[in-house]
């Protein structure tokens, strides 16, 4: 997604690079105050990174899945359908 969005970045409204970062729009869905309306989108190396920060540092709390989860979603985007 990266090099579709370097190349025609017009044709990609939802995305913007910059800071060498790649970042999408994503619409408010809820009135949470914690919602983030432009997310980093993670690369695959970096996503076990994503996941220790989100679970393993000392404010993350080991909460559980769907918490971790949750807390990952707020400031990531992934682009797979996966589970971040």
């Amino acid at each position: 997604m990266l090099k579709l969005v370097q190349e025609k970045p017009e044709d990609f409204p939802d995305y913007v690079y910059e800071n060498e970062q790649l970042y999408r729009h994503i619409g408010s869905r809820t009135d949470d105050e914690e919602s983030v309306p432009w997310k980093l989108c993670v690369a695959k190396e970096h996503r076990p990174r994503v996941l220790l920060e989100c679970h393993d540092q000392p404010t993350a709390g080991h909460l559980g899945i769907r918490k971790t989860t949750t807390r990952g979603a707020q400031r990531y985007y992934n682009q797979d359908a996966s589970a971040m």
